[in-house]
Order: structure tokens, then sequence, then C-alpha cells
């Protein structure tokens, strides 16, 4: 733990992969499982469907972001297949 200014934070990550990316799809879909995503949409019986796509410019990440005190993560590459197919960026809470 780290201590700033008296009080404890813990660290933790501020980036993970986009499930609609190839590189979450080499690393979870292709060894059989979801992987750690909070989508509804994706879980252990379905993920099988999702159509992923290369993300050149994060390399398949999402950042850290806070709105309205809660903190989300949300993928910033325009290549994201969620982008394409629904005109909004894939955001998770």
């Amino acid at each position: 733990m780290v201590k700033i200014h008296g009080h404890t934070r813990e660290r933790g990550y501020c980036w993970k992969f986009c499930p609609y990316s190839t590189n979450y799809f080499n690393k979870y879909y292709n060894n059989g499982f979801a992987g750690p995503t909070t989508n509804p949409d994706i879980d252990q019986t379905n993920f099988t469907s999702v159509v992923t796509s290369d993300h050149p410019f994060t390399n398949g990440t999402m950042n850290m972001y806070t709105s309205s005190g809660v903190a989300k993560m949300i993928c910033h590459d325009d290549a994201c297949q969620f982008l394409i197919d629904n005109g909004v960026r894939y955001i998770e809470i």
C-alpha cells in the first residue's frame, strides 16, 4: 500500500483489455472462457459469437475514467468493433 498525505491508497489497474479487441480474443476467448468482462451480453456460455477487431491505436486496452464519482473503463479506439456496430464507445462500470 502507498501512503499519500496521511491517507492509505491501494494500487490497482488503470487499464484492461477491451472484450471486442483481438488481444482479448487471443488471451481469453481462444482459451475457452469469457474473461473478466462485466458486459452482461458476454458470459461463459455465449462469448463465441463476439466479433472482435484489431485496436491499432490502443493495442486493445481500455482506460479508466471517472464520471459522477463512478470509476468506469472506456475503449478510446476508433477501430473497436463495438463502436463500429453501435456508434458509441464501449464502457464498463
